[in-house]
């Protein structure tokens, strides 16, 4: 298969340097088929005949001229191809940019506006006034509704006649303080005999104290024997229950215990019965135990006599030890039939002791006890001492109802009250109407204030403007002067690097024109021939030269000349490829 390559001779500085890229195609035939399949391509990058990998390669290219530049001066229309911003910044580079100084020449305010703007740049102190303004008006925007609102409580408030409410507010008050003087007097009388009632009101309550503690007593002393009588006949039903409580336990204990011992009755009788059972157990051996189990040979004589004995003894001992065993658990039975004997002997005696504890308990003279609470209120009804205390407190009650009336409420005086509540209610709202006249003049003041602040603020965004104008002069200076250093590196190509917008803004652009025709209205030959002084432009600046590919060359009846090699690319009517 042949390779496709294309290959490039370069005089770099004196230096030919050959360039190749060549594609190789696979083929591969895979397993189990006839023909062969195309895999892909294989690409190979070649410096000098040299193969190389593509990070070395693209480090040897980079070295000769870099990619864009490279790519700036070999097309005409590369350059215009690019977006404006990438256009300008090359542009602005080729210039090498302009001093502050030059810009500033001849206008002081801009001099003195750019050494004020010092630790920023011009974008950032742009936002930081498009924030300040934002701001300043948006106080100044809530200043207004707040000054109005000011002014109209004023308009209000100049309408009241402060003089007569002052006059009137000063009558209402002397009338106020004739009135609570007559009302201090009635209330001291009225809290002398207040207080005269009070004691009398204690002596009643220590009268009545007196009184029930002698009804008490008395009451007391009649029930305490009755009490006490009542609380042991308590205390004996307590026990009662208690004990038939305890002797219902007993029986139920006494009965499983009869359980028990009926258990272990049967039990022993089993044990027994087994024990003469193993007792009545004689030894005696099968045939097949005297045959030996290797051969099936029948033991004789002395072998036979000591299979026998051996057999006898291990008969005689699992004997025993089964009759052991048997004894060990009649003894154990046998203690457990005597213990419950034991028990129930102390459960027999402890029914006779509990018995015994109830009958002494029903004869007792505190059991039988069953006289009524006796009648205490004739008893206390006939005392002389509390007869004499009930008189005194009639007395004492009838005085203190005849010295409440006398304390009662006045209704001249519940009218000097409600004339009181209403005056200070009156003289309240008169203060109220009456501090206005201090709220007009804080309110005045207050729109002084106000006023001062909005001019401040006013003042600050015209400041704030101003500063905007100086900017906007500075980077109209500044692009023009670029705009003219730029328009310097080329023959027939003129960029126009700002434009206006409707609002009067202006806006960086990057747009190349002739004779103020721009790019994209050209027709195809002039478009050639600016691509071609673009690039005359970037080969001075990057001191660099290379061939330049011109497509379409047959429609341009003259071209510029160029630094560079030119390859012109025509169309002919030509069968094959001619390069003359």
């Amino acid at each position: 298969d042949i390779p496709h390559e294309v290959s490039v001779l370069l005089d770099v500085d004196g230096e030919e340097i050959r360039l190749t890229r060549r594609f190789t195609e696979q083929w591969v035939k895979p397993r189990g088929e006839e023909a062969r399949v195309f895999k892909g391509n294989e690409e190979e990058r070649l410096y000098n005949g040299v193969p190389m990998s593509l990070r070395d390669w693209s480090q040897k290219i980079e070295a000769i001229c870099p990619e864009q530049v490279f790519k700036a001066v070999t097309s005409p229309t590369w350059f215009t191809s690019q977006k404006p911003d990438q256009q300008r910044a090359m542009l602005l580079r080729m210039a090498g940019g302009v001093r502050d100084a030059d810009i500033t020449e001849g206008d002081q305010d801009l001099k003195d506006w750019l050494a004020a703007l010092t630790g920023k740049t011009i974008e950032e102190r742009k936002r930081e006034i498009a924030a300040n303004k934002r701001g300043l008006n948006g106080e100044m925007a809530a200043f207004v509704p707040r000054i109005d609102e000011r002014k109209r409580d004023i308009t209000a408030m100049e309408a009241v006649d402060f003089g007569d409410i002052e006059a009137e507010l000063t009558a209402k008050r002397a009338k106020l303080k004739e009135i609570e003087d007559i009302l201090l007097s009635v209330k001291g009388e009225r809290e002398a005999r207040l207080k005269a009632l009070a004691g009398r009101q204690d002596e009643i309550d220590k009268l009545q104290a007196e009184l029930l503690s002698r009804e008490s007593g008395l009451r007391n002393a009649a029930l305490r024997e009755w009490r006490e009588r009542t609380d042991a006949k308590k205390a004996a039903e307590a026990r009662m229950e208690s004990l038939k409580r305890e002797a219902q336990s007993v029986t139920r204990q006494r009965a499983e215990l009869d359980k028990v011992q009926l258990a272990l009755q049967a039990e022993r009788r089993g044990l027994l019965d087994e024990w003469h059972a193993i007792r009545a157990e004689e030894f005696r051996p099968g045939d097949s135990v005297f045959v030996c189990p290797t051969c099936g040979r029948r033991y004789q004589g002395k072998e036979f006599e000591d299979r026998r004995a051996e057999l006898r003894d291990k008969f005689n001992a699992e004997k025993a030890r089964r009759l052991d065993g048997n004894k060990a658990k009649g003894m154990r039975v046998k203690e457990h039939m005597e213990a419950a004997e034991a028990m129930l002997r102390e459960l027999a005696v402890k029914a006779d002791t509990l018995l015994l504890e109830r009958q002494g308990i029903e004869e007792s003279e505190a059991y039988r006890f069953n006289a009524p609470e006796p009648d205490t209120k004739a008893l206390i009804a006939s005392d002389e001492r509390c007869l004499e205390m009930r008189e005194r407190l009639e007395t004492l009650k009838r005085r203190e109802e005849k010295e409440t009336e006398d304390t009662g409420e006045n209704p001249a005086d519940s009218f000097r009250e409600g004339l009181r509540q209403q005056l200070k209610t009156e003289i309240g709202t008169l203060t109220a109407q009456l501090a206005k006249r201090d709220d007009l003049a804080r309110s005045r003041e207050r729109v002084r204030e106000l006023e001062a602040e909005w001019r401040k603020c006013s003042q600050a965004v015209a400041d704030l403007e101003r500063e905007e104008m100086l900017m906007r002069r500075f980077e109209k200076r500044r692009s023009d002067l670029m705009e003219s250093k730029v328009n310097a590196l080329f023959q027939i190509v003129r960029f126009k690097l700002t434009d206006t917008l409707i609002n009067g803004q202006e806006v960086d652009v990057c747009e190349a024109t002739v004779d103020g025709v721009p790019y994209s209205s050209q027709n195809n030959a002039m478009r050639i021939n600016m691509g071609l002084d673009i690039i005359n432009a970037i080969s001075r600046a990057e001191g660099v030269c290379a061939p330049i590919f011109v497509d379409n060359a047959e429609s341009v009846n003259k071209l510029i000349e160029t630094e560079g090699q030119m390859i012109r690319l025509n169309v002919t009517d030509d069968e094959t490829l001619r390069i003359g």
